[in-house]
């Protein structure tokens, strides 16, 4: 039972926290890969109307430390 409260929980979390869904746009972004590196990631790189039509799927985890 305790289990499977845990894992309901987790798996109620996990869903409720996606802002996006299917057919969305991302809202334009570009930012630093890191903060030492050098170039950035932008979104619009990865956009198939705008890269000549290669399609990706992308899962980005961002972490910060304030």
């Amino acid at each position: 039972m305790k289990k499977t409260v845990i894992t309901l929980l987790f798996a109620i979390g996990f869903l409720s926290a996606q802002v996006y869904n299917i057919g969305d746009v991302v809202a334009d972004f570009s930012d630093p890969i890191c903060d030492n590196g050098e170039g950035t990631l932008n979104l619009y790189d990865y956009f198939y109307e705008d890269n000549g039509g290669d399609q990706f799927v992308i899962w980005i985890n961002l972490f910060t430390s304030w």
